[in-house]
Order: C-alpha cells, then sequence, then structure tokens
C-alpha cells in the first residue's frame, strides 16, 4: 500500500544508514521499525489516573511493609 507522510529529517537519515549497512532501502528499514513497534505495544494499566509499569518476569512485589520499613530506617 502506497501513502504519503511525513517524516523527520534525523529519522530519514538514520534509517538511510541502516539500509545502507543491511543492503536494503529506506522504505524496508522504516516498514520493519514501524511492524516490531506496533506489534510490541501494549497499553498500560492505569489505576487511579496514573500508568502503571508493567510488571517484570523477575521482578519482586514490593509490599506496604517493605515500605515502611524503608520509611522507618531514615
Amino acid at each position: 500500500m502506497r501513502m504519503t507522510i511525513e517524516v523527520d529529517e534525523a529519522l530519514v537519515a538514520t534509517a538511510t544508514k541502516i539500509a545502507k549497512l543491511q543492503n536494503s532501502t529506506v522504505e524496508e528499514v522504516l516498514s520493519e521499525s514501524a511492524r516490531r513497534s506496533i506489534t510490541s505495544f501494549r497499553p498500560y494499566e492505569m489505576r487511579n489516573g496514573i500508568p502503571l509499569l508493567p510488571a517484570r518476569a523477575d521482578g519482586k512485589t514490593v509490599t506496604v511493609e517493605m515500605v515502611n520499613a524503608l520509611r522507618d530506617e531514615e
């Protein structure tokens, strides 16, 4: 599909460098970058109007008790 869009000059310059390194076209580089960005998009869960950060697989749960203990150390 063809369409006309405005792209920042610095982005085009970077895409041009990448295209030369990968022996591909600027269009292919921009399409692949957009595809990766769109497919990895995950909307943030909101709580009380504030976006929550996604939990990491190796992350630990921070409890109120842990926060209070750290606060009381000061």
